[in-house]
């Protein structure tokens, strides 16, 4: 056991067709399993699949993911696991939704074994030669200000349920490759073949996105940090919590020495949104 860090965090997810009927029985059997595990965190569950994000002590989580192996939806998962001193996330949900990430084109087919997919190790090898192509950031632009790859073409979306429409007006060449990339992987997961769909002739996605790259080739071309939706809120290439913060009014991220700055005040400005009539209390 790590005494440091005795607690684990995982994500992970699977795209399965999974009836109306068996939602609402998964729901119930897997939230009461989690609570048996003393799990925090959140299980999506929709007709296209299954997303897992938890965080419970290294034994809880490890006895909860053999647990979750007898049902089908959920058999076989490949997690993503970090290692942490405490809990990451509040309390448990367990939500059934109409998808588990939310995309305006709802027929896009993320199980097409024709999406490609690019490892972490052939990405550096492109990033550091001269081959053309586009290396297409997915996410959020208050993420992509955190931090990203340096060479990353990034578009204007305010949430990724906007990305086509930002994808629209974006000027890229749909004849040269593009690799897509995101924190984990699953917004990729409907990325491509909606890319595909929209006449692209080479798209490829990141394999395990941000966090696998970290993970097997470490911060090569990466600047910055890398935004997490949970209280850590930024990690660096070792995955470790740096105590960058988001500025609840800009979104933007406050580092540990702005956050000694006086035109910082939580919940009502930051450096980058302060102006001189902001009332400080």
């Amino acid at each position: 056991m790590n005494e440091a860090n005795p607690y684990t965090v995982i994500n992970g997810y699977r795209f399965v067709l999974i009836t109306a009927e068996q939602l609402h029985i998964l729901r119930e059997e897997l939230k009461a399993l989690a609570t048996k595990h003393q799990l925090h965190g959140t299980i999506l569950l929709a007709p296209e699949g299954v997303n897992v994000a938890l965080c419970g002590l290294t034994s809880h989580i490890d006895a909860a993911i053999a647990d979750f192996e007898v049902f089908a939806p959920l058999a076989g998962i490949t997690y993503k696991r970090m290692s942490h001193h405490t809990f990451i996330f509040r309390r448990l949900v367990v939500k059934v939704k109409q998808q588990i990430i939310v995309f305006e084109d709802k027929e896009i087919d993320p199980t097409d074994e024709n999406n490609a997919r690019m490892m972490p190790e052939q990405l550096k090898q492109w990033l550091d030669g001269d081959k053309p192509f586009v290396l297409l950031d997915t996410r959020n632009e208050f993420e992509v200000e955190f931090g990203t790859f340096e060479q990353a073409k990034t578009l204007s979306v305010r949430r990724f349920r906007g990305f086509s429409k930002a994808l629209e007006a974006a000027d890229i060449d749909k004849d040269i490759p593009v690799v897509t990339f995101c924190t984990g992987g699953v917004r990729c997961e409907k990325v491509v073949p909606f890319m595909r769909q929209q006449g692209f002739k080479e798209v490829y996605q990141l394999e395990g996105g941000i966090f696998n790259y970290f993970k097997e080739v470490g911060s090569a071309h990466w600047r910055g940090e890398c935004f997490v939706f949970d209280y850590r809120t930024a990690l660096d290439p070792q995955l470790a919590s740096t105590g960058t913060v988001q500025c609840r009014v800009c979104y933007g991220p406050v580092s540990l020495a702005e956050q000694n700055d006086p035109r910082y005040c939580a919940g009502i400005s930051c450096l980058s949104c302060y102006h001189q009539d902001a009332k400080l209390a």
